[in-house]
């Protein structure tokens, strides 16, 4: 993906790892909760949030929206990690650059 340690992965990444794989995938920013809670029935999706806890910009799979928590697969974190959907909105952007409101999915067929 053309990560590394100075700027670790980035939103685009994905995007371009979707295409040159050929994966039925889409990308959208300026999402709600509620845009995830309908494509996470068919999609795994990768959402970008700022996490105040490592004080940067993270990425993890979103597993589960419930009525009011998000759970998250995360790789730091591990599975099962669940944040208030209100606090999850308000970090729901990158740590320094990208798109805000953010996910990736990939069909899961």
């Amino acid at each position: 993906m053309g990560a590394n340690k100075v700027h670790g992965s980035q939103q685009r990444m994905f995007e371009d790892v979707g295409q040159e794989l050929g994966l039925e995938w889409q990308a959208q920013e300026g999402s709600s909760v509620e845009d995830v809670r309908k494509i996470i029935r068919t999609h795994f999706v990768v959402v970008n949030f700022y996490d105040a806890e490592l004080g940067n910009g993270h990425f993890a799979v979103m597993q589960e929206v419930r009525t009011k928590f998000v759970v998250f697969g995360d790789p730091w974190f591990g599975p099962d990690r669940k944040m208030l959907i209100a606090d999850f909105e308000d970090c729901w952007r990158p740590g320094t650059y990208g798109k805000t409101r953010w996910f990736f999915a990939v069909a899961n067929n």
